[in-house]
């Protein structure tokens, strides 16, 4: 049974297409006129805290595509995907890794991330974005673990 085109689940579904596919204009469509988009952690001047209005987050939207097209930057996939849904059913908890890659040397990154979705009528009334601070390089290989002993407190 596949879920309805105006489900929260359908919605974020399209968003996230329209980022893999760098386009503002489909990612701002799926917004209410007065909806809110918040990036409660950003410390990127490019990346506003709060963007209020369907044509204000298509124009941040666009300005951010087209910086990584600059940069060379490009989202390749989201990983890891998990959907929490929530007793308020216009609300889900979206976690996920966006892995990119950069031709600017830094090779493949990883961004981690949560968002909180409002989702009614089919339209995104609001969207708060918990994106991790920095990419993470992929590793080229797995990351020994360390044995301690020992106690910390003496």
């Amino acid at each position: 049974m596949s879920a309805s085109p105006n489900s929260p689940r359908a919605v974020v579904a399209a968003t996230h297409r329209a980022l893999l596919e760098g386009d503002a204009a489909a990612f701002a469509r799926c917004f209410a006129e007065d909806a809110v988009l918040e990036f409660p952690f950003s410390m990127e001047p490019a990346v506003p805290p709060r963007v209020e209005g369907r044509e204000s987050i298509r124009r941040v939207a666009a300005a951010l595509g087209e910086r990584f097209r600059r940069e060379g930057t490009r989202l390749r996939r989201f990983e890891n995907l998990i959907v929490h849904e929530t007793t308020d059913p216009e609300v889900l908890v979206v976690e996920f890794e966006a892995l990119g890659e950069s031709r600017e040397g830094s090779g493949a990154f990883r961004l981690p991330d949560i968002q909180v979705w409002r989702v009614r009528g089919g339209e995104v009334q609001s969207m708060r974005d918990y994106l991790g601070p920095e990419p993470r390089a992929r590793p080229a290989a797995p990351l020994p673990i360390r044995s301690f002993s020992g106690s910390a407190w003496g």
